[in-house]
């Protein structure tokens, strides 16, 4: 009896372990997203103070370069938009779930992880540690501790929704305005 009592505690404490570890892992991807949502952001500034320097030292815009470059600061300026939305805080949980999950989701990954709610997470760790069996029961500290590993998850996920996006239209900004530069030098 003492050795399964033992046994049960190792397990326990094996599985708090791993928990509080993708719960920092988590909050290593949450604060990576904010830091290239951020850098994004910072680019994008960058970007309109350059190219407006740049269009205010040519006297005669062609009417194509002219529409290039409305295009293109319409386009940064909701690239901007999204970034500065991304920093928003968000203190309720989402609604909706990104996807279905499936048993080939990945446990330490944020994006599988968003997938879930707090007590399917929980279960899922368990399959994914072989402790199916022997971890049905969870502690409320486990079970909050889980619930801010999803909801942290989602959050990271959106972040990185709304990155992917900005950096769409950033990238045809530049291509935009690459080809103003270069139809005004095709004009002079």
């Amino acid at each position: 009896m003492k050795l399964v009592s033992t046994e049960i505690k190792q397990m326990n404490e094996d599985y708090y372990s791993k928990l509080d570890g993708i719960f920092k892992n988590v909050n290593e991807w949450l604060k990576f997203a904010e830091q290239k949502n951020a850098a994004l952001l910072l680019l994008n500034g960058g970007m309109i103070w350059g190219v407006t320097r740049v269009f205010s030292a040519v006297d005669l815009v062609p009417k194509i370069s002219y529409w290039f470059n409305l295009i293109g600061y319409s386009l940064i300026s909701v690239s901007t938009l999204i970034c500065i939305i991304s920093f928003l805080p968000i203190l309720q949980q989402r609604w909706f779930k990104p996807e279905k999950t499936c048993p080939s989701d990945n446990c330490l990954y944020f994006a599988h992880s968003a997938k879930y709610d707090a007590r399917d997470y929980l279960k899922f760790l368990a399959k994914k540690l072989g402790y199916e069996k022997e971890k049905t029961i969870f502690t409320e500290f486990e079970i909050d501790l889980s619930k801010q590993i999803v909801t942290n998850s989602e959050i990271a996920f959106d972040k990185y929704k709304r990155f992917k996006l900005a950096a769409v239209f950033t990238i045809l900004t530049v291509v935009l305005f690459l080809l103003s530069i270069g139809m005004i030098n095709f004009m002079e």
